[in-house]
């Protein structure tokens, strides 16, 4: 199911991207998963241990996913070698998460790039943004069952489960 999540996530970022997020309410912040706090980051080269920035502490619960998945020896740490490979799988993810970042953009361009210019024109970014907020409408229709305007994570585990990759190109 991680690919549907990506789907989830890249649509999304479509949205951002020709504007509909911006056009909508503001809906109040979900609490499905905890903040991430921000807490002081300590240089530990320097000789007082100074707070020279900041960094955002994991959650709870994805220290635990974490833990489960690299700490090979069940020591409740990561040696060097456990976070080595936990660094390459975040940088390994994180590339993937670029490339389709990329091919999706791409897509959206050959999609609604009318004039094939190589960039979209407000006239493109209307028929795209209206195009996204019609799919927007028929999934919340479909999917929305108690009706209150936004998916539970119960709705959205039925949408990606009903949903394809090639679901997101334009009639």
């Amino acid at each position: 199911m991680v690919i549907n999540r990506w789907n989830w996530i890249l649509l999304a970022a479509g949205f951002s991207v020709t504007g509909v997020l911006a056009q909508e309410p503001a809906r109040p912040a979900r609490t499905a998963r905890p903040e991430r706090r921000e807490t002081q980051c300590l240089d530990k080269k320097s000789p007082n241990k100074e707070a020279t920035g900041r960094r955002m502490e994991m959650p709870k619960a994805d220290r635990a996913k974490l833990m489960k998945k690299f700490d090979a020896d069940k020591d409740g740490k990561l040696n060097e070698t456990e976070r080595e490979a936990a660094k390459s799988f975040r940088e390994e993810r994180q590339q993937k998460w670029q490339e389709m970042q990329q091919q999706r953009q791409a897509k959206r361009l050959e999609q609604f790039d009318a004039d094939k210019d190589g960039k979209l024109n407000e006239a493109e970014h209307a028929v795209a943004r209206e195009f996204n907020q019609k799919r927007r409408q028929d999934m919340m229709k479909k999917y929305d069952l108690d009706g209150d305007g936004q998916l539970s994570p119960e709705e959205r585990k039925a949408m990606g489960k009903d949903r394809r990759p090639d679901e997101n190109v334009a009639p």
